[in-house]
């Protein structure tokens, strides 16, 4: 999930390199469309308050590329979550051009950018900082931005909702 600060869902998509697609789709829809076979995948978006949009990938990391993050946050704030399935997850917050930390939330130690320890004590509130039992998953990253920016993701809209949706290729 990657959110972007004043994009419009439209926008965002095409910042991380879609396509928009003419139908709005449901994550369901958008895993078994077509597509999938040609090489390229569909991602959704859908606007959040407080004028934020997010980025939904259900089989890509866009959004976790900083190649694609800085020129995505060259004018705004970018916070992307990208979690694998398989363990390997990782946090990444973009301004003003420039990747300015990320980490990962299995292994908090595990950091960059040009402000490496910007979310220290947000990481500890949060039950990501050293001491702590880490488990896979997005849950501590997702209140971790809750939080810090104000934006809160409802799981209905992120499975069940028809988002606008664009096509990613290789």
């Amino acid at each position: 999930m990657t959110f972007v600060r004043g994009a419009s869902p439209v926008e965002a998509l095409r910042r991380l390199g879609a396509e928009p697609v003419s139908e709005k789709l449901t994550a369901g829809e958008a895993a078994s469309h077509p597509t999938a076979d040609e090489g390229a995948w569909i991602a959704r978006a859908a606007e959040l308050d407080p004028g934020w949009s997010v980025v939904v990938e259900l089989l890509s990391w866009q959004g976790a590329r900083p190649e694609l993050l800085e020129p995505l946050a060259a004018d705004t704030e970018v916070v992307s979550v990208f979690s694998s399935g398989s363990g390997a997850d990782v946090f990444h917050y973009a301004a003003g051009g420039q990747v300015v930390t990320w980490f990962e939330p299995t292994m908090p130690e595990s950091c960059g950018g040009t402000e490496p320890d910007r979310f220290a004590e947000a990481m500890q509130r949060v039950g990501l900082g050293a001491d702590e039992e880490f488990t896979s998953g997005p849950g501590g990253a997702l209140e971790l931005i809750r939080q810090e920016f104000g934006v809160e993701l409802d799981r209905h809209l992120v499975l069940d909702a028809p988002l606008v949706a664009g096509l990613v290729r290789d």
